[in-house]
């Protein structure tokens, strides 16, 4: 993936796996168009595999921030705030307290333009049906 995450202007790389573990790696871009590689930051749970991951800037400070989201039985979003120094401070789990997640897709974008990235949730069947998660920052 990509973004800004230290907030510089200039887009840097992120590299995450998800799977027993969830790791990060980001190479935050120079001005010479080299990189600057940064050590892996761990979260401390197991059971990243099932975890679609997204960018974006749910806070509106001009980072690329992380997004983890899982929908089956319940929909467990974690956020991970990027850090002007490339790395990042990570939140609790939020979960939505209603079951029956497993057919949704989940996808992030600036829903109600206050500059800040949202989570909409669409599933298609019988029905079409869209929920959408403001950021609150």
């Amino acid at each position: 993936m990509t973004g800004d995450v230290n907030g510089d202007g200039r887009t840097d790389l992120i590299w995450n796996e998800t799977g027993d573990i969830n790791r990060t790696y980001v190479g935050l871009a120079n001005s010479n168009g080299t990189f600057t590689f940064l050590g892996a930051q761990d979260r401390p749970e197991g059971g990243w595999s099932t975890y679609d991951v997204l960018t974006g800037d749910v806070n509106g400070d001009g980072r690329t921030d992380l997004i983890w989201n899982e929908t089956g039985d319940i929909n467990r979003t974690y956020v991970g705030l990027a850090n002007s120094n490339g790395t990042f401070t990570f939140l609790g789990a939020q979960d939505r307290p209603e079951g029956g997640w497993s057919n949704y897709d989940v996808l992030a974008g600036d829903v109600n333009g206050d500059r800040r990235t949202d989570l909409i949730w669409n599933e298609t069947g019988d029905i079409n049906r869209t929920y959408v998660g403001l950021s609150d920052f």
